[in-house]
């Protein structure tokens, strides 16, 4: 006979637990977290967490485990809902939480949902720095407070700062291009944090805090300044006094290719020469047909000069002077060119957000 794994009791051949001690399993998990979601929307204390975590383990056979369980699914669910900005009360819940509920950090922690809450909480402390106006020293004051509550690793806050960062660069770039000062206020913050804003992480290729820097330097274009020179390393020649200015990697190159084709009509009569073989006499008019089709010329780095736009790739390079462009099509993860000349074919490059190359046609010294 089997025994109920709940009330311990028999629960028949073959079976493991009654159907009424897992309805009532069932429902305890539900009230314990429906009782853990109100403690942290400050709608609860602790000691009426407790006191019904000990109603729950007695009456619906609720394990140390399945506390653990519940308490993580709160926690991980609080990240998620937490109004921004970070306050002294949002650490205070916390800190009686973790300090009475009994369970260990590594057990609460055990599917990340401290790591998930402690960078949610650093992330909204520094964003106070741009919401609130507040001084770098002071948000690093308060990020310390956070992470001694919740410990998270250097990735984590690297993580939490290019989050910040980019919603800051978004929000200032939804006026046009940044100003002086909101540069400084964006660099002020990246420097603190020591963000890799130069060898951004891949999946902030095309990012707002891309389009930062790229702002910065039409800038100073704009404003006759050269812009900084990062360490390109492209193996292309450069005439004298051509620079680079930004490129692309992992471009791919698309051209235009013609071909023709020869149609005719054939009109009058056709008559048997021999056997299988057949003659028409009359008219026959015949013309040319195009066809446009655009070829994957391959993958290589897109790089764009104060004079010219060159990719490079093993498999074929291509220089557009600036001169010669007699049309540009911008699209969302890419541009067309059309430059001038009898026999100029269309080229498409893929891979990147052309807002900057449309930005930097405006405004370069043609």
């Amino acid at each position: 006979m089997g025994q109920c794994k709940y009330c311990g009791q028999s629960a028949g051949l073959f079976s493991h637990a009654h159907k009424v001690c897992e309805e009532k399993h069932k429902q305890g998990i539900a009230e314990l977290l429906a009782y853990l979601n109100a403690y942290f929307n400050g709608m609860g204390s602790i000691s009426s967490v407790l006191h019904k975590i000990k109603t729950l383990q007695a009456d619906n056979y609720l394990s140390k485990e399945d506390i653990a369980t519940c308490c993580s699914k709160a926690i991980e669910h609080y990240a998620d809902v937490v109004k921004l900005p970070i306050t002294k009360q949002h650490l205070q819940i916390v800190d009686i939480f973790l300090n009475n509920i009994g369970i260990p950090r590594t057990a609460l922690n055990r599917t990340g949902a401290l790591d998930v809450l402690g960078k949610r909480f650093y992330q909204g402390t520094l964003m106070s720095y741009f919401a609130e106006n507040e001084p770098m020293a002071k948000v690093e004051k308060r990020t310390q407070i956070v992470t001694r509550l919740l410990p998270i690793s250097s990735e984590l806050k690297e993580s939490a700062g290019l989050v910040a960062l980019d919603k800051a660069a978004h929000k200032y770039l939804s006026n046009g291009l940044i100003t002086d000062s909101e540069q400084a206020h964006l660099d002020d913050f990246s420097t603190a944090l020591g963000l890799p804003v130069n060898n951004l992480p891949a999946k902030y290729k095309g990012s707002d805090i891309e389009k930062m820097q790229q702002a910065s330097i039409l800038r100073r274009i704009q404003s006759g300044q050269f812009p900084p020179q990062n360490n390109f390393t492209v193996p292309i020649m450069l005439a004298s006094g051509e620079y680079i200015i930004w490129q692309y990697p992992n471009v791919t190159m698309y051209q235009e290719k013609i071909t023709k084709e020869w149609v005719g009509r054939s009109s009058g009569w056709s008559y048997r020469v021999c056997k299988g073989v057949y003659y028409r006499t009359g008219g026959s008019k015949g013309h040319s047909i195009e066809h446009s089709s655009m070829e994957n010329v391959g993958v290589g780095t897109l790089v764009l000069t104060n004079k010219n736009i060159i990719f490079y790739s093993p498999q074929k390079s291509s220089k557009v002077p600036y001169k010669k462009l007699i049309g540009v099509t911008p699209y969302s993860d890419g541009v067309e060119l059309q430059k001038d000349g009898a026999n100029a074919k269309r080229q498409v490059f893929q891979g990147f957000d052309s807002w900057f190359i449309m930005n930097l046609l405006s405004v370069i010294n043609i």
